[in-house]
């Protein structure tokens, strides 16, 4: 497997107490589910297509994204999270071997947040 050089977010964590609802659902609504957990991963605000279901499975997969969107999501924000506190730590590490006195962590995440902003290749 390649090593993520670009630091993307390398999935999504589906959880257990989305099992009742998928047992219930058709193998095809059950794919779409897992094909829109991957895609709303990649992207907030990507929503489901709900066209060509039946009408048990779009209820079913309309309720269950109610509940795993947000979750996607807010597990996203804690990888970032995860990511940035990382690069920090790279950061102050560099300083230190300098003796260069590093930026507080929110000073830091604000100036790569604007340094990415304008030059979106900058920390690739």
């Amino acid at each position: 497997m390649a090593k993520n050089k670009n630091k993307e977010r390398p999935g999504v964590i589906f959880r257990f107490d989305w099992i009742p609802t998928l047992e219930k659902m058709s193998s095809e609504g059950k794919a779409r589910f897992i094909m829109a957990a991957l895609h709303r991963g990649r992207d907030p605000t990507f929503e489901p297509d709900l066209s060509g279901l039946d009408i048990q499975d779009e209820i079913r997969l309309e309720t269950l994204w109610t509940v795993a969107a947000p979750a996607i999501d807010s597990d996203g924000e804690s990888w970032a999270g995860t990511v940035m506190q990382k690069q920090y730590a790279g950061y102050v590490s560099g300083c230190n071997r300098k003796g260069e006195t590093p930026m507080e962590f929110e000073e830091y995440k604000f100036w790569r947040e604007r340094a990415k902003e304008r030059d979106p290749d900058l920390f690739e």
